[in-house]
């Protein structure tokens, strides 16, 4: 099956100094994170030695997931 061309990327996300993500706005430098339109995000903290996914029940194109992702990432983080 071919696809259309694809306006966001289909490789993760590498944070550099100063970069924000509205689903993960604290991530430092060297993190890794991906979301898919799907409703789905994955984040690791190599240097933490910690990831997460995150499953959710509506697609990218719904605003819940800005707020819900920024939430759930900050919860992990603060849980070790």
């Amino acid at each position: 099956q071919e696809l259309s061309p694809c306006p966001w990327g289909f490789g993760p996300w590498i944070f550099t100094e100063g970069m924000q993500h509205l689903a993960y706005p604290d991530a430092p430098p060297g993190a890794l994170g991906h979301i898919g339109y799907s409703g789905c995000a994955v984040f690791a903290l190599p240097e933490r030695e910690i990831s997460w996914a995150i499953h959710g029940p509506l697609t990218a194109a719904d605003p819940w997931w800005q707020k819900s992702f920024a939430e759930i990432s900050a919860a992990v983080l603060s849980s070790i």
